[in-house]
C-alpha cells in the first residue's frame, strides 16, 4: 500500500485489502561557522540541538472486483525543523523554525488492462508553520550585519519575533504503470503543487531592552543613540502569508530479469521555483514610537518580515534493489542523489541545504498476512559555503542527518 507515495497506479496489483502503519524516526546533525564582523578572531562556531523528528503514515487500499482499487494514504510529504541556540550569532536569521505538513490522499485505480494500470487522487494539505528569531539592528539600519547586529547589541537584540500559522490547501495527484514484458515494467507519476493560504496566523514582536548604552547605540546609528529604550513600541498583531509546495514529476523503470532480484532507477523533477518568499504581513501593522516618527518615512511597520527563497527546480536520481532469499525474507539497498534547489543568495541557517548523497538499506519479513519493513537511512549534504547571502549573512554549513523508518502491513 505505500506505494501510494510514488504511484497509486501500483496498487492495482495487490489483491483483497491491506493496511500499512508506520514511522520514520529523522535526527538530525547540524553546523555552521561565520566569521565575525566588528570583532578580531576566528570564526563563531554553531551547533543545532540534535532532536528527533516523527513523520508517521497510515495506507490502506481495497480491490473493487477485477479492475479497480480504492486507496487511501495520510503522510507528510514535506516540512523543515531548525533549533538553533537562542544565544547563536545568526538569532536574528533563524533561531527556531518549522513547517509541518500534513496530507489526506484518497486514490481510484484502475487496471485498464493486464499490462496498463492509471490512477488519480486528491491531496488536501495542513501545515502548520511556527518561526521564532530575534529582532537586530539590521532589520532596520540599511548595510548593518547580522553578526555585527549581534556584536553590538548582544544575544538578546532589540527583541524577540514569533509567528504561529495554520494553512490547508487542495491539489491532485496522477499515476500510469505499464508492463513491457514480464520482466520489465515503466511507471510515471505526478503530484501537482500546492497553494496554501496562511490565515490563522498570528504574528508578535517582544520588544526587550537591549543593555547598551546611548553610545553604543549610536555605534550603530546615531539615530538610535539619541532613545534610551528601543524606538518601537511593544505590539502583537494578526498576520497572513502565503505557503506554496512544489510539483513533483517522477518516472521510473523496474527490472526482474535476474532471478530473485528486482533493480530500480526513477528520476525526479522537482517543481521548487513555486517556494518564491514568505512574506509575512500584518494588521494592523506595528506604530513607531511617535518620539522618532519624525525621524522616519513611515510611523507603522506594514510587512513584520520577509524570507526570500527564490528557489530553482531541481533534479533528483534514484537507484534500487531488493534480493528476495525466499517467500519470507528480503533485503534491500538503495542509493539516490539530490540537487540542491537553494541558490546562494538565499541560503541561510533556516534551511541549510545542500546537495544530497542518501545511502540507505532494508529488509522485509513477512509471515503469513503480516509483513514487517524497516530501512536505515544516511543523508549526507555536500559542505556548502556562501559569499553573496541576501541577508548579509554568509556562512560554511555541515549536514548530516540519520532516519529509520519501520513499517507493519496487514493483508485482510
Amino acid at each position: 500500500p505505500t506505494g501510494i507515495f510514488n504511484n497509486a497506479a501500483g496498487i492495482t496489483q495487490l489483491s483483497g485489502s491491506r493496511v500499512s502503519l508506520g514511522n520514520t524516526f529523522v535526527r538530525n546533525d547540524q553546523k555552521y561557522d561565520v566569521d565575525r564582523a566588528l570583532v578580531p578572531g576566528g570564526p563563531y562556531h554553531e551547533e543545532m540541538a540534535s532532536r528527533t523528528f516523527y513523520l508517521p503514515h497510515l495506507y490502506v487500499t481495497h480491490r473493487l472486483g477485477d479492475r479497480l482499487t480504492l486507496g487511501f494514504g495520510a503522510f507528510s510529504p514535506f516540512g523543515i525543523g531548525t533549533d538553533w541556540p537562542d544565544n547563536a550569532v545568526g538569532n536574528t536569521v533563524a533561531n527556531e523554525a518549522s513547517i509541518k505538513t500534513y496530507d489526506l490522499n484518497p486514490n481510484l485505480a484502475w487496471r485498464v488492462s493486464p499490462r496498463l494500470s492509471v490512477a488519480a487522487g486528491l491531496h488536501y494539505t495542513r501545515a502548520v508553520i511556527q518561526i521564532q528569531r530575534n529582532v537586530g539592528g539590521d532589520t532596520f539600519v540599511s548595510g548593518l550585519s547580522p553578526v555585527a547586529s549581534w556584536e553590538l547589541l548582544g544575544p538578546d537584540q532589540f527583541g524577540r519575533l514569533k509567528v504561529d500559522g495554520r494553512a490547508a490547501g487542495w491539489a491532485y495527484n496522477l499515476g500510469v504503470l505499464y508492463r513491457l514484458n514480464e520482466f520489465w515494467k515503466v511507471g510515471f507519476s505526478y503530484r501537482g503543487h500546492t497553494k496554501l493560504e496562511v490565515s490563522r496566523n498570528q504574528a508578535a514582536v517582544k520588544w526587550t531592552p537591549s543593555g547598551k548604552t546611548l553610545a553604543d547605540l549610536a555605534v550603530i546609528n546615531p539615530v538610535l543613540g539619541l532613545f534610551p529604550v528601543n524606538p518601537l513600541v511593544a505590539g502583537s498583531t494578526r498576520g497572513f502569508t502565503r505557503l506554496s509546495l512544489p510539483g513533483i514529476f517522477l518516472a521510473g523503470i523496474s527490472t526482474t530479469a535476474v532471478p530473485d532480484w528486482t533493480f530500480e532507477f526513477d528520476v525526479q523533477y522537482t517543481t521548487w521555483n513555486h517556494f518564491d518568499d514568505i512574506r509575512i504581513q500584518v494588521e494592523p501593522p506595528l506604530q513607531l514610537n511617535p518620539a522618532v516618527a519624525p525621524l522616519v518615512a513611515s510611523t507603522s511597520v506594514p510587512v513584520l518580515s520577509t524570507m526570500e527563497e527564490d528557489w530553482e527546480n531541481s533534479w533528483g536520481f534514484h537507484l534500487g534493489a531488493e534480493y528476495r532469499y525466499n517467500d519470507r525474507l528480503a533485503a534491500r539497498a538503495g542509493y539516490f542523489f539530490d540537487k540542491n534547489p537553494i541558490p546562494d543568495r538565499t541560503l541561510g541557517a533556516i534551511l541549510p541545504d545542500s546537495d544530497r548523497h542518501n545511502f540507505s538499506l532494508g529488509m522485509g519479513y513477512t509471515r503469513g498476512p503480516w509483513t514487517v519493513d524497516a530501512a536505515y537511512m544516511w543523508s549526507h549534504f555536500e559542505n556548502r559555503t556562501t559569499h553573496d547571502n541576501y541577508q548579509g549573512f554568509d556562512a560554511s554549513y555541515r549536514t548530516d542527518f540519520h532516519l529509520l523508518g519501520v513499517t507493519v502491513t496487514r493483508a485482510l
